[in-house]
């Protein structure tokens, strides 16, 4: 049984809001140096007057990834949002997390609407063993270390951080190899 229905109510509205998000710490990549993230913010809102919002996960340069944020700006105002509220929710070629951000807004109204929380939606309302309305085991949160010219003792230090803030999993980014034995020895 689907728990939040087979046919989505048809959206009302389409907000998009493109935002600059300061960052706990300085990102480095072998290309670039930041110290914010510019998001688009999706907000849709149906008939039934249900709100949905999501993020559109892209990059202010390609290279790591296809899709900018100023594609997927240009195809949510242009393309998607139009062609959503029209009634006809096709994908856009090329442009994943554009499409996904409307999609994820949309399955977000749908899931406010009926109360299922996106938990219940994806393993089912209740996992065998559980209280109803809570989940079995928690999800795990893998912590990223995007400095890529960081020393053995501040990897060290920015892994005690991670796992002392809830991190099971750590992952780092590099733009150096030779050093890379001594990064992971300090970390272990």
């Amino acid at each position: 049984m689907n728990p939040i229905g087979d046919t989505p109510d048809p959206l009302a509205s389409v907000e998009l809001l493109r935002v600059s998000v300061p960052l706990r710490s300085t990102h480095r990549s072998a290309n670039t140096v930041s110290t914010t993230r510019e998001s688009i913010i999706v907000r849709v809102v149906d008939t039934s007057g249900s709100t949905g919002i999501s993020e559109c996960p892209t990059l202010s340069t390609s290279g790591y990834v296809t899709e900018t944020t100023d594609e997927a700006w240009r195809a949510l105002g242009t393309h998607l949002a139009p062609t959503w509220l029209a009634g006809n929710r096709v994908p856009a070629p090329g442009l994943p997390a554009a499409s996904a951000a409307m999609a994820d807004a949309t399955l977000d109204a749908r899931l406010r609407c009926r109360g299922v929380s996106l938990a219940e939606h994806l393993v089912g309302s209740t996992a065998v063993g559980a209280s109803p309305g809570t989940l079995s085991s928690a999800v795990q949160w893998c912590a990223v270390i995007a400095d890529v010219s960081v020393t053995p003792a501040a990897a060290a230090r920015a892994a005690r951080d991670a796992v002392d803030a809830g991190a099971s999993m750590l992952k780092y980014k590099f733009a150096d190899p030779s050093h890379l034995r001594e990064v992971i020895a300090a970390v272990r």
